[in-house]
């Protein structure tokens, strides 16, 4: 099979780097909350008609957060009738764990069913860190803060990440409460 390769506007010029796709949150008629790409924006000049690519740590974030690790074998999973354990089928075929290489996403999905308390909350606090551990183990930020909360009168709940570099400046900041809004009309 012949390949056809088109190259944009004075790429032919010079190398250019891997750029990686952005993710980001899309928000239908306050219902509906998915993870798209972005065309690129005018001031991207290395990457004219591309897809955006200008938060490389936010969409690691987002990637480790909203993919579905693999249920461990000692995990209660949260519907009976289902069990699934889901996971990304990468990790189970190049999954190499002497190069320091971990499980991709986390075990938020997990609570899905759980009942919004402060147990809850701090349950997920420690998903969410060991989700962003290999992002802070490949030396894209020194550490993470993260914090979570419940808000049962509007039956969510948030997760706010901080990310540090190695001189200690915050560098990320998010809350991430706006999804759990979601997943809290889906049950009605």
């Amino acid at each position: 099979m012949a390949w056809n390769i088109r190259l944009r506007d004075n790429e032919e010029c010079s190398d250019q780097p891997f750029l990686t796709p952005d993710l980001v949150i899309t928000q239908n008629f306050d219902t509906e909350i998915a993870l798209d790409f972005a065309l690129a924006d005018p001031d991207e000049t290395t990457n004219r008609m591309g897809l955006r690519s200008k938060a490389a740590l936010h969409t690691a974030i987002l990637i480790q957060l909203f993919t579905d690790r693999r249920a461990r074998a000692d995990m209660t999973l949260p519907d009976d009738l289902d069990n699934n354990p889901r996971g990304w089928w990468g990790d189970s075929v190049a999954l190499d764990s002497s190069l320091g290489e971990t499980e991709l996403g986390s075990h938020l999905w997990t609570l899905r069913r759980s009942a919004l308390s402060d147990q809850t909350a701090n349950l997920a606090a420690d998903m969410v860190r060991d989700a962003l551990q290999p992002i802070a183990d490949q030396g894209a930020v020194a550490s993470f803060t993260v914090e979570t909360w419940v808000d049962k009168s509007n039956g969510l709940l948030g997760i706010d990440i901080g990310a540090y570099s190695n001189s200690g400046t915050l560098t990320y900041n998010q809350k991430f409460e706006i999804l759990w809004q979601q997943i809290g009309r889906l049950r009605q």
